[in-house]
């Protein structure tokens, strides 16, 4: 079934979080959609909350970036690009007490595993990649991606084979 990046962007704007967590999305309850940040570009979602506790306050926030088919490397950048705004954005205001933390959420038809991009996904913090499914059944629901590692196994390792006997030998003696 083929639906538009901007018909996926409404459902996700326009629906009830609670329901998108049962459907596999979990966002922050506060949205705003087709954000403009000027020369960085303009933003599909943004979604933010505030936890407040004794000391501090923190702004979480969410750049969301949906593509109708693929998720590579592009999007990534797109939003981080998104996320370098909303810093510089607040950086501008003297919020005492405050942290800002920023996640990327990434959702698509399919990641590209082809190339080096998911092995970079590994190594982000705070990035969330999500592949979507539409069928009569159930609707459109969200399936969170992780853990990208090479079929085929290692291979022969030799030289990381002495690294490994190195720290046995040095770590595991008389354990």
């Amino acid at each position: 079934m083929n639906i538009l990046e901007k018909e996926i962007e409404e459902i996700v704007f326009l629906a009830d979080n609670e329901l998108l967590s049962k459907k596999g999305l979990r966002l922050y309850k506060n949205k705003l959609s087709q954000v403009n940040f000027g020369d960085y570009g303009i933003a599909d979602i943004i979604t933010w909350r505030v936890i407040k506790n004794n000391s501090c306050r923190i702004i979480n926030f969410q750049v969301v970036e949906l593509k109708k088919e693929l998720i590579d490397v592009n999007t990534l950048m797109q939003a981080s690009r998104y996320a370098t705004a909303i810093r510089e954005i607040m950086s501008q205001f003297n919020l005492l007490n405050t942290k800002i933390s920023i996640e990327i959420v990434l959702i698509g038809k399919k990641v590209q595993i082809i190339g080096d991009f998911v092995f970079l996904a590994n190594f982000v913090h705070n990035l969330d990649i999500y592949e979507y499914k539409i069928s009569l059944e159930h609707g459109i629901t969200f399936n969170k991606q992780q853990g990208w590692r090479k079929r085929e196994g290692f291979g022969i390792m030799n030289d990381f084979d002495t690294f490994l006997e190195q720290y046995k030998n040095e770590y595991y003696v008389n354990s």
